[in-house]
């Protein structure tokens, strides 16, 4: 869920926008983890509350 130094994407996004390594992070890693955790969330939430 954490995309960040070790994850070959986020090498590839920060070369093909051109931008450092924090603007990256801003815009690529923690969206990414916040969709991640909404998704876990809800997946949560299915197993709990529907049988």
């Amino acid at each position: 869920m954490l995309s960040m130094l070790s994850d070959p994407m986020f090498w590839v996004v920060k070369r093909a926008t051109e931008s450092d390594i924090r603007t990256v992070l801003m815009m690529y890693t923690l969206p990414l983890t916040a969709a991640g955790l909404t998704t876990a969330a809800a997946g949560l939430a299915v197993h709990l509350f529907i049988p």
